[in-house]
């Protein structure tokens, strides 16, 4: 218990004032976060407003394929990304993250 204790008191000694170096990685990360929720949006909105209301052959079908992919937990999605992105993965090449450090 007291090692729980200790790293709560560390943190809070962290947080508490917040430098100026922790605002600008929450500012940053509300930034990142925010434009991806916008550009999701953006593409999103009108497409499943398309899939509601239009008659089309294989509807169903991609009404189950959207909610299926609806139920992936996003910790899932997040490592995949990772994966495909890091040094050894299929984009690798585009160099996309950072080394540790920097």
């Amino acid at each position: 218990m007291d090692y729980f204790l200790e790293g709560l008191r560390q943190a809070l000694h962290l947080l508490v004032p917040p430098s100026g170096e922790l605002l600008s990685i929450v500012g940053l990360s509300l930034l990142v976060s925010g434009a991806a929720t916008v550009l999701a949006m953006l593409a999103a909105a009108p497409l499943g407003l398309w899939l509601a209301v239009a008659e089309f052959r294989g509807r169903r079908f991609l009404i189950w394929l959207v909610q299926t992919a609806l139920s992936v937990p996003a910790v899932l999605i997040g490592l995949v990304v990772y994966i495909l992105v890091s040094r050894r993965g299929l984009l690798g090449f585009m160099g996309l993250l950072l080394p540790l450090g920097r």
